[in-house]
């Protein structure tokens, strides 16, 4: 009867892991708690973004930027480092907020809260006009969505990103492999001595 209930098992999270895991394909932005702290996933670039887009609540040279996302620490979430990020990263984003617009077009997509979807908690909060990119004299505006080059000792914000993986997407691979692992339990020979 267990040998039955474990393959439906195996069966169905399979199928669910298949049906709801995300493609390659498809492009947006994800709204993720984790241990109580609020995240955009980018699904395009494959990286996370702090929710506040003002985590500091000040501005700083370059190099005090990089220095502030470097040392940034998040309580239970284990990243590949937090850090600036590229202009490509600035325009994944920018590219994915609301009001649509596309980068050059002057949308000013900053301030408490801007929208990427219709759900409630799908928005970052405090996004400034500039931000430090990761390379030297280089920033993103959110007016028009693009980097400009500005000496290293122009005070802007920073926001930080980092490598963690999908919470759901995780989700989804545990409850597959379950599945798998009952299945090939139900299928492990049965030796007579």
């Amino acid at each position: 009867m267990i040998a039955k209930y474990s393959s439906i098992l195996a069966k169905a999270g399979g199928l669910l892991l298949l049906a709801l895991a995300p493609s390659g394909s498809q492009a947006g932005l994800i709204y993720e708690n984790i241990n109580g702290h609020d995240f955009i996933f980018d699904t395009t670039q494959q990286i996370t973004w702090t929710r506040d887009a003002d985590l500091t609540n000040s501005t700083y040279t370059w190099q005090d930027a990089n220095t502030w996302a470097s040392k940034l620490s998040i309580d239970g979430i284990n990243t590949q480092g937090w850090h600036l990020p590229n202009v490509t990263q600035f325009t994944s984003l920018y590219t994915q907020l609301y009001p649509f617009g596309e980068p050059g077009t002057q949308d000013a997509k900053y301030g408490a809260q801007v929208f990427f979807g219709i759900g409630a908690n799908d928005f970052a909060a405090n996004v400034r006009p500039a931000y430090w990119t990761d390379a030297s004299q280089t920033d993103f505006n959110f007016s028009y969505g693009y980097g400009g080059n500005f000496p290293n000792d122009t005070p802007y914000s920073a926001w930080a990103v980092a490598v963690v993986p999908e919470p759901s997407t995780l989700s989804l691979l545990a409850l597959g492999l379950i599945g798998v692992l009952a299945q090939s339990r139900h299928r492990r020979p049965i030796l007579f001595g």
